[in-house]
């Protein structure tokens, strides 16, 4: 999938990894990136980047839409998933309680 690296490179930065990648016809498949704890899905159809979520999380975020900029698409994705998992990526932006 073209521009993947981009998209790996911003989850990468949270401390997601890639973990599988289905491509399919005309550019297009779906990714799964994981921390070790959260699972986060992308796909692109054909020039497009989507985020994989229901859409009224996606609308509540701002989120309901497809990207054709790679860059705005990889900005998204950070704002999504920091707000979704927290800064850490691991559901909550408050330290945990012992």
């Amino acid at each position: 999938m073209r521009d993947l690296r981009y998209v790996s490179k911003a989850m990468a930065r949270l401390g997601y990894q890639l973990s599988s990648s289905e491509h399919g016809t005309m550019d297009s498949g779906e990714v799964r990136f994981t921390n070790g704890i959260n699972e986060i899905f992308v796909w692109k159809d054909r020039s497009q980047w989507m985020i994989k979520d229901t859409r009224t999380v996606l609308e509540q975020m701002g989120l309901w839409q497809a990207y054709d900029d790679i860059a705005a698409f990889c900005d998204a994705l950070v704002r999504y998933a920091m707000t979704k998992y927290g800064e850490a990526g691991f559901g909550s932006s408050s330290p945990e309680k012992k």
